[in-house]
C-alpha cells in the first residue's frame, strides 16, 4: 500500500514566478493498493488499484463578491496491470540486476463526475477514460557493503478517451542511493525527473498551458517493523527545477508513504517488492 500527496500553488510561466490573481490551490491524494505474484524467479506480475481525490480551490473576486470556491472529484482511479522480467544477470550470482516491464492502464476510473449538474474538469476526474501503454525498467547495484545504487524509468504512452481528450505522454526517470543503517533502519537519496508532453483534444488540437518538465530531490527513510514484519517508507519530494508550457501551478510539496510486506508460499506467491 502506498500513498501519494502533491500540493501545487503559485503560478509559473516557463521557469518564472508570476502573480496568480485567483490564488489557486490544487491538491492530489492517491491511495494505491498493489499486489504482485512471482511464479518464476525471473518473471513477475503486478496489479495496482488507485483511489484518488483531486481538488482545486480558487478565489473569485469582483467589485461586489469575493469568495473562495472548491471543486473536488474522488473515487476509483485507473487500474494498472504490469508484467516484469529480469534480464540480468544471465546466470550465477552478480552484484547487480536489471529488469524490464510492460503493462496497461485500464479506463476503470470515472471521468464523468458532476457537481450541481456541471461536469467536473478532466484534471479533477479520478479516471482518464483512456487505455495507456506502460513501459518500465529497473536496475540496482549492490556490490558495496551496506549500499545500493538504483535507477529506472516509467514511460506512459497515453490513449484518447471517448470524449476525444488525450493527456500528454509522461516519462519519469529516477536514480539514487540506498543505505542500510543497522538491522531495521535505512535511508535513501533520490533524484526524480518527470516530463509530460502537451495534452490534445478533439483528436488533434493542442491544449494551451499543458506540458512540463519537473525535477525533484527526494530524501527518504524506512523502518522494518519486526524481524519478519512489514516495512514503512516515507519520502519527501522537494522541487528543484520546474519548466512549464504557458502558465501552470508550481509544486510546493510532495510526499510519498508506503507500507509493504513480502509473503513466500508454495507456488511462489509474493506480495510487495522494493518497487
Amino acid at each position: 500500500m502506498y500513498y501519494e500527496y502533491y500540493r501545487l500553488r503559485g503560478n509559473l510561466q516557463g521557469t518564472s514566478d508570476v502573480p496568480d490573481p485567483q490564488d489557486r490551490l490544487s491538491q492530489l491524494h492517491i491511495a494505491n493498493f498493489a499486489v504482485g505474484y512471482a511464479p518464476l524467479p525471473r518473471i513477475g506480475f503486478r496489479a495496482i488499484l488507485p483511489v484518488a481525490r483531486r481538488s482545486r480551490e480558487q478565489t473569485l473576486s469582483t467589485p461586489t463578491v469575493q469568495q473562495r470556491d472548491e471543486l473536488t472529484g474522488s473515487g476509483l482511479g485507473d487500474i494498472s496491470l504490469l508484467a516484469q522480467g529480469r534480464i540480468l544477470p544471465l546466470r550465477g550470482i552478480r552484484p547487480f540486476d536489471a529488469s524490464l516491464g510492460v503493462g496497461v492502464k485500464l479506463p476503470t476510473g470515472g471521468n464523468e463526475q458532476q457537481v450541481n449538474g456541471v461536469l467536473l474538469p478532466l484534471d479533477l476526474q479520478p479516471g482518464t477514460g483512456a487505455t495507456d501503454l506502460l513501459l518500465t525498467s529497473y536496475g540496482q547495484y549492490y556490490g558495496w557493503p551496506g549500499w545500493n545504487l538504483f535507477a529506472g524509468h516509467v514511460w506512459r504512452v497515453t490513449g484518447t478517451s471517448d470524449r476525444g481528450y488525450r493527456f500528454g505522454n509522461e516519462l519519469q526517470v529516477f536514480g539514487g542511493v540506498f543505505r542500510q543503517l543497522g538491522s531495521i533502519w535505512s535511508v535513501t537519496l533520490e533524484t526524480r525527473y518527470r516530463h509530460a508532453s502537451a495534452d490534445h483534444r478533439d483528436f488533434g488540437t493542442r491544449v494551451p498551458s499543458t506540458g512540463n518538465d519537473r525535477v525533484y530531490l527526494a530524501p527518504g527513510s524506512a523502518i522494518k517493523i519486526g524481524a519478519r514484519g512489514p516495512s514503512l517508507f516515507a519520502t519527501v519530494l522537494i522541487p528543484v527545477y520546474e519548466h512549464v508550457e504557458g502558465t501552470q501551478l508550481g509544486t510546493s510539496l510532495g510526499l510519498n508513504l508506503a507500507l509493504q510486506t513480502r509473503l513466500s508460499m508454495s507456488g511462489g506467491l509474493t506480495l510487495g517488492s522494493r518497487r
